[in-house]
C-alpha cells in the first residue's frame, strides 16, 4: 500500500510543470460559440484586434490573477495562421464603409489552481 501511494505521489507531482510555457501547445484549450444558423462558407474575411482580451469570470473578481499579456503574439500569430490555411482573409484594420464578414477575438483567463489531496 505505501509504495502504490509513493507512485501515485510520484506521478502526481511528475505531471506538474514548474517552469513557464515553452509552446502554445502547453497552453491550448479552446472553446467555440457559433450560430448554427450562419452560412460559414460565406464567411471570407475578418479582423482580428492586435491583443488578446482578459476575461475574469463573475466568481473569481476578488481572487483574479493579472493577465500576462506575454503570450498574445504567440496566440495571435498562430490563430491568424490557422484562418489563412482555412482560406479566410485578414484585414488590417475595421472599415465600416467596407466591413469584414465577422470579427474575431482573442479572450484569456489567469487562474491559479491550487489541489489538495488527503487520504
Amino acid at each position: 500500500m505505501g509504495l502504490a501511494c509513493f507512485f501515485a505521489v510520484w506521478g502526481l507531482s511528475t505531471a506538474c510543470h514548474p517552469d513557464e510555457p515553452t509552446s502554445a501547445a502547453e497552453l491550448d484549450v479552446v472553446a467555440t460559440a457559433h450560430d448554427d444558423s450562419v452560412n460559414f462558407g460565406a464567411i471570407r474575411t475578418y479582423v482580428m484586434p492586435d491583443s488578446e482580451v482578459a476575461i475574469v469570470p463573475p466568481e473569481s473578481v476578488a481572487t483574479a490573477l493579472p493577465f500576462p499579456h506575454q503570450y498574445d503574439q504567440l496566440f495571435l500569430d498562430g490563430v491568424a495562421s490557422h484562418m489563412e490555411a482555412l482560406g479566410y482573409t485578414r484585414l488590417p484594420t475595421f472599415d465600416p464603409a467596407s466591413p469584414p464578414d465577422v470579427i474575431v477575438t482573442i479572450r484569456g483567463i489567469a487562474v491559479q489552481n491550487t489541489d489538495i489531496y488527503v487520504s
